[in-house]
């Protein structure tokens, strides 16, 4: 686990953390075990640690989607927030 700003979350060993890998998860075009080796190859960590990461997901998912929900609603309010200030002053 780490802890930071947005609170404590779960990590790969070496790696990144829990949801990171989920949600690189969600987006990648592979089932099964070629999603194993891309999410390998593209985060650049060892196929078991992914596996753990998509197991402890299995085990703790509403935590998971938690962090993701807020990960995502921050990087909306920064997009927002960015929009608005490459508005032209008038």
């Amino acid at each position: 686990f780490r802890d930071g700003p947005a609170g404590r979350r779960a990590v790969v060993v070496g790696g990144p953390d829990v949801w990171e890998v989920v949600a690189a998860a969600r987006t990648a075009p592979e089932h099964g075990d070629a999603l194993i080796a891309g999410l390998s190859e593209r985060l650049g960590i060892p196929t078991g640690r992914i596996r753990t990461a998509l197991l402890y997901y299995a085990d703790f998912p509403d935590e998971v989607d938690s962090f993701i929900a807020l990960v995502q609603a921050e990087a909306e309010r920064l997009n927002r927030v960015l929009h608005v200030e490459d508005m032209p002053a008038q």
